[in-house]
């Protein structure tokens, strides 16, 4: 809370500048009585004008914050709680549950918070006005708000799926309800929606690239907005990850793709920062995800490339390549909504002939290179659904699907969500 408050007065000054600020100013002068009032009346108004003063300095103190509403709604709780009696009980740590602790490049770690259900009117009362985002998560410098997990009845959003529709990521390796070893201060917070499960389950995705440095020491804070709640805290690091090197030879045609002016480039990145940002509360996707090609596998995650000789800095391969034939069906991953189809004809110059899905909670799928669409904007796909057809449109060598996994706008391993094991099968 200090740091979150923290960061948010760098905006107008530090703390400490505020509190400068604050105790600089001269106090208020007593009132004075009028010549001919008499002493006692002089005094009796000098201390009835210090007491109002004094009255406008603690009503001034008991506003609310309106930068973050949720204090306001903690505070009025506890003051009907202290009304009718409800005595205070001791802090208790939530039933925090990780996928990983120690994830490797790339990996999506989910994490679960599991809350008892209230037991008193004041609980409930809790509870509904703070169902959303009532749990939050932050990890290495960003803050994840949470939505409560809901059940997925079998084949509601996939067709052939089973069971109820946790989340997902990967391993599950940590449960506990402690918040382990403390490491170092809290990091730095920028807003960024934790998820929704039936009860009180509450889930958050987050995203690791290979561009994260591995090795580093990083915290996992888990902050519950009730005030029965204690905050965990849980050290992680970002193991290093293995991965290949990869010449590409593009013709001269591709090449010149390559270095396109910066206004062609930004239109289309434009419209696919806008998809990649998108993050619907509901689950759309349902069980693990599937290839969306019957390819050969030629391009795995995260190699890095060397184009016509020259290597590619900060640069990842962000997906996954399939080789098949030109025509060749593709399918989508999981279900979802399609939110973006782009055209190498109205200027999608490096995808080319694309389609963007949306899975909800910050999830989505993007296929690349296609040769023909046979979807539109808005339409709902099932798992397995025909989207296009396999192309060599935009930047490619020749005919092949890229599929792109997006978690919280960060490209992740898609790998990962098509594993189904038996003590992983709570992630999806």
């Amino acid at each position: 809370m200090v740091s979150f408050l923290g960061q948010r007065n760098k905006k107008g000054g530090s703390v400490a500048d505020a509190d400068e600020a604050s105790t600089s100013a001269p106090p208020p002068a007593p009132a004075r009585s009028r010549k001919g009032a008499g002493g006692v009346k002089g005094k009796r108004a000098a201390r009835k004008a210090q007491q109002g003063a004094a009255a406008d300095d603690a009503a001034k103190s008991k506003v609310p914050r309106l930068d973050d509403p949720r204090r306001a709604v903690r505070r009025a709780l506890g003051g009907l709680a202290r009304r009718v009696g409800v005595k205070a009980a001791a802090q208790v740590e939530p039933d925090v549950y990780v996928t990983s602790t120690l994830p490797v490049q790339g990996q999506t770690v989910a994490v679960f918070v599991s809350l008892p259900r209230p037991n008193t009117p004041l609980g409930w009362l809790q509870h509904a006005l703070s169902r959303d985002g009532l749990v939050r998560v932050s990890f290495s410098g960003r803050e994840y708000q949470s939505y409560r997990l809901r059940t997925v009845a079998a084949g509601a959003s996939d067709k052939g799926d089973k069971g109820p529709s946790p989340s997902r990521g990967r391993e599950l390796s940590l449960r506990g309800s402690g918040p382990g070893k403390t490491v170092g201060p809290h990091p730095q917070r920028s807003q960024g929606p934790a998820l929704p499960r039936p009860a009180t389950m509450y889930r958050t995705l987050i995203p690791t690239t290979p561009l994260d440095a591995p090795g580093v020491s990083r915290t996992l804070e888990i902050e519950v907005l009730d005030p029965r709640y204690k905050g965990v805290r849980i050290p992680c690091s970002i193991q290093k990850q293995q991965f290949e090197t990869q010449h590409i030879w593009l013709s001269k045609q591709k090449s010149k793709l390559l270095t396109l002016d910066e206004s062609t480039r930004q239109r289309e990145e434009r419209q696919v920062a806008a998809w990649q940002n998108m993050e619907s509360p509901a689950q759309l996707w349902s069980g693990p995800f599937v290839a969306p090609s019957d390819g050969i596998i030629t391009t795995q995650y995260g190699q890095q490339r060397y184009y016509n000789g020259t290597f590619a800095k900060n640069y990842y391969h962000r997906g996954i390549d399939y080789g098949a034939e030109k025509g060749s069906p593709v399918t989508s991953p999981a279900g979802g909504r399609v939110v973006l189809v782009g055209k190498e004809t109205r200027g999608f110059n490096l995808r080319g002939n694309c389609v963007g899905l949306d899975h909800g909670q910050g999830v989505g799928s993007m296929l690349m290179h296609l040769d023909r669409v046979k979807v539109r904007v808005g339409s709902r796909v099932r798992k397995g659904q025909l989207l296009g057809t396999v192309g060599d449109t935009g930047v490619a060598t020749g005919p092949h699907l890229h599929w792109g996994l997006f978690v919280k706008g960060q490209c992740v391993d898609p790998y990962m969500w098509m594993t189904y094991r038996k003590a992983h099968r709570r992630i999806f």
